[in-house]
């Protein structure tokens, strides 16, 4: 049956769906940033991993790394070791806790950037806080003695490091937020739904305001795939926020009381004085600067230019004065007319403020359009992650992760690989995928991966693939050093020689070692060859013994037969069921097992 086809992966709907598995204030984080357009920062790569008196490792262990564009194996057996690694990596670079330090320890990351070198040192001096202090070099950043300064490339939200557990798919089915997804779907539903009535509300004002109204109703769209001129819809909108403005202080305009003029005209009859005067001229006033506004044009304005222009034209007799504060309700009248009229036209500028509006919601809803096509699609990822395989759905979030790299990464991506689940771990045609990915991204990255299998490691030699591949593990006296990858056969020969050269080491114990290292040898080789053919690795798990494994990946019924075919398979099949090799028997041994593992390597005659 053939494996269900990998959807393609869209880079924005790769960071919706690996951030909506982090929950919703990292979704919505994404979500703000999708149109937003990046700064490209200054190309950056990782040179150097120094670990300095770290737990597992040892007084120091450096690991030196190819600084350029490329494919970085870190193959680190110990899991606990390449969590450690990984997680003091991401200390380094984002200030991100990590416990169980001593006061002693410190990491060191060695950076290249086309704007110079970049060192940072970390450290817990404190080994009761989990806090880091971080001493960062850069140019153009104040000297070592200023702690906390980072270059703007290397900001906590560029996803540089990506640990196990966030592309770990064994809990995809139970951590997949679809009612999350759905949310914000029908939020942004929402939204379309108000824009569209909006819209056609503003349509049908538009086009009971004459030629200029039409004109602009022609541009309303009628879905979002029309493209709108809001050049000339702006150019028909100009005038309108100085028109209201105007409208709006002609309302506010206040004619004289009209209880104060009765009051004045009473006191000027009957006891006129020249203060009593002043004081009625105090309370006529000027005529307002707004009846010469020429802003917007109504027709009432000459009338109640004319009424106020009567208004304060008075006489200083008392009597005349008198009669004339009594005209107030005809400039109140005249005032009230102007007024009405400026509402009226309010009330059809009120109009063009609808038009604002729904541009500004226009605009919201095309990108709601595409936000909501981005988390529909991302919910399709999800949704895959939940139907696949484990195996498929572990080359599929290896592809989520490397498109927001694509996004995201300052030039270089760390990415921790989580172990092979039992009974479900990758075979040759996922690793091959996966491994077809990271080539691609490493072609114009740097990137890291540090994992516990061989699996990743053995795919990129079988490819002859351009890659760097480390082995960061223990040594025969107990030092963890990098050194170049080799398969796990060949380690456990080149273990196996280690130890018959071993002058310390007990002849009894030798013997017991040397066999388990043979047998460990045999058994490596077989595993390998028979997932190469796309073997399942439960199947492997539950094959038995060692003879029946070898049975399982070479293909055969009976090892016996097999074994006739040389000396050297003949040796190899007695040391199955062997618990130590006589001294005598030591070089001897592992001579004929080295060239068995080449022949179940390559099914070439041993």
């Amino acid at each position: 049956m053939q494996p269900p086809a990998q959807p393609t992966v869209d880079q924005q709907a790769a960071r919706i769906a690996l951030a909506a598995l982090r929950g919703p204030e990292a979704l919505d984080a994404v979500l703000s940033a999708v149109g937003v357009p990046t700064v490209a920062g200054p190309a950056v790569r990782l040179r150097r991993i120094d670990l300095r008196n770290i737990a597992g490792f040892g007084p120091r262990c450096n690991l030196e790394l190819d600084a350029h564009p490329g494919l970085t194996v870190l193959t680190v057996p110990d899991p606990t070791l390449r969590d450690r690694l990984t997680q003091l990596i991401e200390s380094g670079l984002t200030g991100a806790a990590y416990a169980g330090e001593q006061s002693t320890a410190q990491v060191v990351l060695d950076l290249a950037a086309s704007t110079g070198r970049v060192e940072i040192r970390t450290d817990w001096p404190d080994p009761d806080n989990p806090e880091p202090r971080r001493t960062i070099h850069a140019p153009g950043l104040p000297t070592a003695g200023e702690r906390g300064e980072r270059p703007a490339w290397l900001r906590p939200d560029r996803r540089v490091v990506v640990t196990a557990p966030e592309i770990d798919v064994a809990g995809v089915p139970e951590a997949v937020p679809g009612d999350l997804l759905t949310t914000r779907i029908e939020q942004i539903d929402r939204v379309l739904a108000t824009e569209q009535d909006l819209r056609e509300e503003v349509r049908s004002a538009l086009l009971g305001l004459g030629d200029k109204g039409a004109a602009a109703a022609s541009l309303l769209p009628g879905d979002y795939e029309h493209t709108v001129d809001f050049g000339t819809m702006t150019d028909l909108v100009a005038d309108h926020y100085e028109r209201v403005e105007m409208l709006q202080a002609i309302l506010r305009l206040r004619v004289p009381d009209a209880h104060e003029a009765g009051r004045l005209a009473d006191l000027l009859e009957t006891a006129p004085t020249h203060r009593l005067v002043a004081e009625a001229w105090a309370y006529i006033g000027a005529p307002p600067a707004l009846l010469a506004q020429r802003t917007v044009r109504l027709q009432r304005q000459s009338a109640a230019l004319a009424a106020w222009h009567e208004w304060t034209m008075v006489s200083d007799d008392p009597a005349e004065l008198a009669a004339h504060l009594r005209t107030q309700p005809a400039l109140a009248e005249a005032t009230w007319l102007w007024q009405d009229e400026a509402e009226d036209t309010l009330a059809v500028e009120e109009v063009w403020t609808q038009v604002e509006y729904w541009a500004s919601a226009y605009r919201a809803g095309r990108r709601g359009l595409r936000l909501r096509q981005l988390l529909c699609r991302a919910g399709e990822l999800l949704d895959s992650l939940q139907r696949f395989s484990v195996r498929n759905a572990a080359v599929l979030m290896i592809d989520l992760v490397i498109a927001r790299a694509v996004v995201e990464a300052p030039g270089f991506l760390v990415l921790e690989l989580p172990p092979p689940i039992p009974g479900a771990g990758p075979a040759k045609a996922e690793i091959s995928q996966m491994l077809s990915r990271l080539l691609q991204l490493a072609q114009r990255e740097q990137v890291i991966v540090l994992t516990s299998g061989d699996d990743l490691a053995a795919a990129v030699r079988r490819r002859d693939a351009r890659a760097q591949l480390l082995l960061v593990a223990a040594d025969e006296h107990r030092r963890v050093l990098p050194q170049p990858w080799t398969d796990p056969a060949q380690r456990a020969i080149d273990r196996a020689w280690a130890v018959t050269d071993d002058p310390a080491l007990d002849p009894g114990v030798k013997s017991e070692e040397l066999a388990a290292l043979l047998r460990q040898a045999l058994e490596r080789a077989a595993e390998e060859r028979f997932l190469a053919g796309n073997g399942i690795r439960s199947e492997w798990e539950q094959s038995g013994d060692l003879g029946s494994r070898l049975e399982l990946a070479l293909g055969v019924s009976d090892l016996s037969d097999w074994a006739l075919a040389s000396a050297d398979r003949r040796q190899a099949l007695d040391l199955i069921g062997c618990e130590v090799v006589e001294p005598r028997a030591h070089r001897g041994a592992i001579l004929a097992v080295s060239r068995t593992v080449d022949h179940i390597r390559t099914g070439a005659p041993a």
